[in-house]
């Protein structure tokens, strides 16, 4: 499962609706109204327009269908307004732009290959008549930048930081974020990631690596023509632990409590935390445990939980507070951007 869309299962009510919109639904250009760009002539078959899925990073929530890094590829989702399905009118797929090559990769579904740097629109047509069912803006650039993250694994409910260091002697999850000249987010499935220290990939973008002492750990990294070395620092030392602030639940709702472990000002992922939970709740199983430096209790009673982290001789606690009505959980700003949409959802 999409690590973001796994994050949006367990966020009830509106919530749900924005994180779900956020990590996966980018409006193509008829999703408002279902007007037809100047120009184009369209098919009745989608009179609500597509939304297109294209790569998810692992390092953030909503980055819908961003550039393409020159030289690389994303597959992108085809999803009908309508029914908010996978597309099932037969369809041709179609680029404006030189610099881009698409291929139909399944039944709903194209693959996007950028050999140049350029813009244009991907046009989802119908095969008979050419008719637009609808279109996308799409635009490569090339890497300028590529920079080591802690994935969503290892830093939600944050998104890392530019300052942050692995643990020695734990596996981490880290995703390579790959940036244009403007720093603009860039997305290349074909990506190539080796690390001596590595243990396996776990997304197009991300890696599992086990440094074993303090320092740092390089990452090689290709994309098309473009090579580069990533450094991840590497600490065998924490100096502190951090809680969450209290939550309010109701019975049987699930909370998710997260700590934070620090080397000085630096964070640190991949601590070995020990965890223990006492009050009204049980520990979600571990296959339900998305993020390694948190728990996830359900409550099965009035009271307080609370769940203590210790690493060696320090420690932190959370606590979750039980009431007879639950209170939704609360969705940052900044999650949903107009980035994601296609020309003729902003109309």
């Amino acid at each position: 499962m999409n690590k973001a869309l796994a994050i949006t299962a367990r966020v009830g009510g509106v919530g749900a609706a924005v994180l779900a919109l956020a990590a996966s639904s980018t409006e193509g250009d008829r999703s408002t109204g279902g007007r037809c760009p100047a120009g184009e002539q369209c098919a009745n078959e989608t009179p609500e327009g597509l939304a297109f899925e294209g790569a998810q990073v692992s390092w953030f929530i909503g980055n819908g269908v961003a550039n393409t890094a020159v030289g690389g590829a994303q597959t992108i989702d085809i999803i009908d307004n309508v029914d908010e399905r996978p597309l099932t009118w037969a369809f041709e797929p179609k680029v404006t732009s030189t610099a881009h090559r698409v291929t139909a990769t399944g039944e709903a579904s194209v693959m996007l290959s950028a050999i140049g740097e350029g813009s244009g629109h991907l046009r989802i047509t119908r095969p008979a008549d050419g008719y637009l069912y609808d279109r996308l803006p799409i635009a490569s650039r090339p890497v300028d930048r590529m920079q080591a993250r802690p994935s969503l694994t290892e830093s939600w409910p944050g998104f890392g930081t530019d300052s942050w260091a692995a643990y020695a002697g734990s596996t981490i999850d880290v995703a390579i974020a790959l940036y244009d000249a403007g720093g603009g987010w860039l997305v290349d499935e074909t990506m190539r990631i080796t690390a001596s220290t590595l243990v396996g990939r776990t997304a197009w973008d991300s890696v599992e690596l086990r440094p074993t002492a303090a320092g740092t750990t390089d990452i090689l990294v290709g994309v098309g023509d473009t090579n580069a070395t990533v450094t991840v620092s590497v600490t065998d030392r924490l100096t502190s632990i951090t809680g969450p602030s209290p939550q309010q639940r109701g019975v049987d709702d699930t909370a998710e409590v997260c700590f934070n472990a620090f080397d000085g000002t630096v964070r640190v992922f991949g601590a070995p935390y020990a965890f223990q939970v006492s009050g009204p709740g049980v520990v979600l199983p571990a296959a339900e445990q998305e993020h390694r430096s948190c728990v996830e209790v359900r409550a099965t009673g009035l009271g307080t939980i609370v769940v203590s982290a210790s690493v060696g001789n320090l420690s932190a606690t959370g606590q979750v507070d039980v009431t007879s009505t639950a209170s939704r959980a609360a969705i940052p700003t900044g999650w949903v951007s107009r980035f994601d949409l296609g020309e003729r959802a902003m109309q």
